[in-house]
């Protein structure tokens, strides 16, 4: 009997401070403040690097030195714009050299038709055999 009015002595206690701090809580008065509104712009600057979703390299299908860029990187091209000049010293130098070639091969062809002229003549004539006649037409051809 002694424990039984014990715990309820306990109890009685225990509702009795949970019912005092319910009822602090419910009289306290608070303060409420409005904020104020502003439009507000925030700088920041960011190191990152942007790549696009496809990415094209160009090549130049010839060897040589960069002259001049016609346009800057990200910049939209059309088909036939004109992307970069490169040097022309050198293909200058071997258009001469073909050159001088051709003027060879031009004088090298005329001197051997007047050859094989010659030589017609004395086949006909039972000179110089047919065989030396048809070497001078391989040669030209």
């Amino acid at each position: 009997m002694k424990i039984n009015s014990l715990l309820g002595l306990i109890t009685l206690i225990f509702l009795n401070a949970c019912s005092t701090t319910t009822k602090k809580e419910a009289e306290q008065n608070f303060q409420v403040f409005n904020p104020i509104l502003k439009d507000t712009v925030y700088h920041r600057e960011y190191i990152a690097e942007i790549n696009a979703i496809q990415n094209v390299e160009i090549r130049s299908r010839i060897h040589g030195i960069i002259e001049k860029i016609h346009v800057d990187e990200g910049q939209d091209v059309r088909q036939g714009q004109t992307l970069f000049t490169i040097s022309n010293s050198s293909f200058q130098q071997e258009l001469v050299k073909a050159q001088a070639m051709h003027r060879s091969a031009v004088t090298e062809l005329k001197a051997v038709e007047i050859e094989l002229q010659n030589t017609k003549r004395l086949t006909d004539k039972n000179i110089v055999s047919k065989t030396d006649l048809d070497m001078l037409r391989a040669k030209v051809e």
